[in-house]
């Protein structure tokens, strides 16, 4: 598939998630807009950012040492777009839709792609924390919060979101910590001879 195709087909889909009927689906339901609407503009962002040529890549992480630059950036705007009042302007401007998908996609999806080329490994590790630890806090504001945070959205749904953000940070946790105990992320330990375990 030629470069043109691809990007023909990215930038439909994109705008299948962003602005159409399958876009207001998505965000009928506060679980689907969180968890899968915005999952979507992030991915098509990475996807665009594969897309670039190796040079603008390149030159856009002369700004990015080590990705502290676009970490920074991702968690920003990240943590912005999950906060109650952010998704309920979303649904009542066109103005906030428009910064929504464009963000998400651009300074989540695209950065975490450049940033990615650079980061160090320590820095990847404190960014994938900070989003488990992200995912459970906002898990549990969610799940027991006495009131309705999004006007847009019932309180049964603000529940629901919240129970499901818990277990999707406890599933995480547990791959995570599996990989780390037996997977290729496994510590080798030294043995006398100075080979591994």
């Amino acid at each position: 598939m030629s470069g043109r195709v691809r990007l023909a087909a990215l930038l439909a889909g994109w705008l299948a998630v962003s602005a159409s009927p399958i876009a207001a689906w998505l965000e009928s339901s506060m679980l689907l807009h969180l968890l899968v609407q915005l999952p979507l503009l992030a991915w098509a962002g990475w996807l665009g950012g594969a897309l670039l040529p190796p040079a603008w890549v390149e030159w856009l992480n002369r700004y990015n040492r080590r990705g502290v630059t676009g970490v920074v950036l991702v968690s920003g705007v990240a943590l912005f777009w999950m906060l109650p009042s952010a998704l309920d302007a979303s649904l009542d401007s066109g103005l906030f839709a428009a910064a929504k998908a464009f963000s998400i996609t651009l300074l989540i999806g695209t950065a975490l792609f450049i940033t990615s080329r650079v980061w160090h490994p320590l820095l990847k590790g404190l960014f994938l924390l900070e989003a488990w630890a992200m995912l459970a806090r906002l898990g549990y504001v969610y799940a027991i919060s006495p009131d309705r945070l999004c006007t847009n959205y019932l309180f049964g749904e603000q529940q629901l979101l919240g129970e499901a953000l818990l277990w999707l940070a406890g599933a995480w946790a547990v791959l995570w910590t599996t990989r780390i105990m037996i997977g290729p992320d496994r510590p080798r330990l030294k043995t006398t001879d100075g080979t591994g375990d």
